[in-house]
């Protein structure tokens, strides 16, 4: 698994998929296959967008209903990977973030220029 996570990807495309979801969706998955024993097979990056649902139930755990897969994946088949959140279930995407963020910046300064003049 260090120099391949899985057998149809080298170390560096695998990251890079990764790091380009956490990017521009704020979050990134990744599919853990392995045996009944325990033992990991493979990691597989699951592309943001076909991440349709993410669920969490009374214990708390998360389930993943994503495109092209019958049922839905369980916490223990999938690492998640969140930037910031709001609800604590999906990540908010980096751009979105930063507007936000000027966005409030920017009501500040217009506060503070109301309230001198």
């Amino acid at each position: 698994l260090d120099e391949r996570p899985n057998p149809g990807q080298p170390r560096d495309v695998f990251f890079s998929l990764l790091i380009r979801d956490f990017f521009e969706a704020g979050e990134c998955f990744v599919q853990v296959r392995s045996t009944g024993l325990g033992d990991v097979l493979g990691l597989y990056p699951i592309p943001a967008a076909a991440v349709v649902r993410v669920d969490r139930d009374a214990d708390w755990f998360k389930t993943y209903t994503v495109a092209g897969f019958d049922d839905p994946l369980t916490h223990g088949e999938v690492i998640h990977v969140i930037h910031t959140t709001e609800d604590g279930i999906r990540g908010v995407p980096f751009v979105q973030y930063a507007a936000r963020s000027l966005g409030i910046q920017a009501a500040v300064q217009e506060a503070a220029l109301a309230f001198f003049q």
